[in-house]
């Protein structure tokens, strides 16, 4: 599928991507936060922030606006998607600001082993979130796919995180309030993972026109959908 947009709903699409490569950008600041407390990287997230949170604003306007003229040009379906995926953008960039938040409270403290699965972890974000984003640009149908299996992927390592601070706290109760905020990290690593497996499920309806309400129906119905279409 390729994107054939009039002028005006392309403009929506371009504000969109760039929303999308900035919360990229976010996440992956967010991703040295972890590993070092520098001044710079919060104001760089905090900025970026701001203008998501603006792009997203505009992006709503501008689809509302569109939807209501009823040009038969005009991609209202897209517009539709280009809202809902707005709103998981933002969110996206939201908890890559509470990483670099929590990340502050804790890196002076914390010995860099603790630490040791979080970076993966955000890793693991990281791409779900390009890959989504790629998905979202080309249309393309294998990399909304990989999304949502990596989806297992993040939880499995939150688990596991989990479950090394359990044991952290369990040895050392001195050190329950710093695990604390390294599963609020955890958190916000996996919410950043569910929300980019909510973009890829969006492109995913936009390119079959199926939704798809959790990531183990993705494989059955669209294989389905695609034998029935060739």
């Amino acid at each position: 599928m390729v994107h054939g947009f009039d002028d005006q709903t392309n403009e929506v699409f371009q504000k969109l991507v760039h929303m999308g490569h900035l919360a990229q950008w976010m996440l992956r600041i967010a991703t040295r936060c972890l590993l070092r407390h520098k001044e710079a990287f919060h104001a760089q997230v905090q900025q970026y922030e701001q203008e998501v949170k603006s792009l997203r604003n505009e992006i709503d306007e501008r689809a509302i606006s569109l939807t209501a003229t009823q040009h038969a040009e005009v991609d209202i379906p897209f517009l539709f998607t280009a809202a809902r995926v707005a709103a998981e953008l933002e969110h996206i960039g939201d908890e890559a600001g509470g990483v670099c938040k929590n990340a502050a409270r804790v890196i002076e403290f914390i010995r860099l082993k603790a630490l040791v699965d979080l970076p993966g972890m955000s890793e693991i974000a990281e791409g779900m979130v390009h890959d989504a984003v790629q998905a979202l640009v080309h249309c393309d149908h294998d990399l909304a796919s990989r999304v949502l299996d990596d989806e297992q992927r993040i939880y499995a390592c939150r688990d596991g995180i989990f479950q090394r601070l359990f044991t952290y706290m369990m040895v050392d109760p001195a050190t329950i309030e710093r695990t604390l905020v390294l599963m609020l990290i955890a958190h916000n690593l996996e919410r950043i993972g569910a929300l980019a497996t909510n973009v890829a499920k969006e492109v995913i309806h936009l390119i079959h026109g199926r939704e798809i309400r959790a990531s183990h129906e993705f494989g059955d119905a669209t294989d389905k959908d695609l034998s029935r279409s060739a």
